[in-house]
């Protein structure tokens, strides 16, 4: 099976985005607020000071928390997009028109001249979301071996069924 491509800059963005939702970027707030808590615990004892724990710990904790929880998805927008840009003004790739081959469990990606693939195993993970077909390995680091297809170059679901099927083990 082959398809052909090109993503946005909307799209490299939304995979960005994607990513760092998945991966774990939020986790942030919970290493600051933990190192809080630690510094409280030890400044407490260190000062034998019940209500300095009470202050320093339990409310700047609150505080901090629901602040980050607050201002997470504005700072993930403007990572992502910062991230977005930096790799699109770098790397032609994800801008330009890609030929996906999938043949013998492997995904072939042809972009530029250049050939990447990637080995169809328990490793890869396939999301549908509503406008696109998220495709990437785990294991993988790199943005090149993960893939946001639209959905709106199949020209129906059974497609898109089709694809999907060839690609999940």
């Amino acid at each position: 099976m082959e398809i052909k491509y090109i993503n946005t800059f909307e799209d490299i963005e939304f995979l960005i985005k994607y990513i760092q939702y998945k991966m774990g970027f939020s986790k942030y707030k919970y290493i600051v607020c933990s190192i809080s808590v630690i510094s409280g615990i030890y400044y407490s004892i260190k000062l034998q000071n019940l209500i300095y724990f009470f202050t320093n710990t339990v409310i700047m904790t609150f505080i901090v928390f629901f602040w980050l929880k607050k201002t997470e998805n504005k700072d993930i927008n403007r990572i992502s997009k910062k991230i977005a840009i930096k790799n699109c003004n770098k790397d032609r790739y994800f801008l330009s028109e890609k030929k996906l081959i999938l043949d013998n469990r492997k995904i072939y990606i042809y972009c530029n001249n250049d050939k990447y693939e990637m080995k169809i195993d328990k490793f890869i993970k396939v999301n549908l979301l509503n406008e696109y077909i998220l495709i990437f390995s785990t294991k993988s680091f790199g943005y090149k071996k993960k893939l946001i297809i639209p959905r709106n170059i199949f020209k129906n679901e059974e497609e898109i069924n089709k694809f999907i099927e060839k690609i999940t083990i």
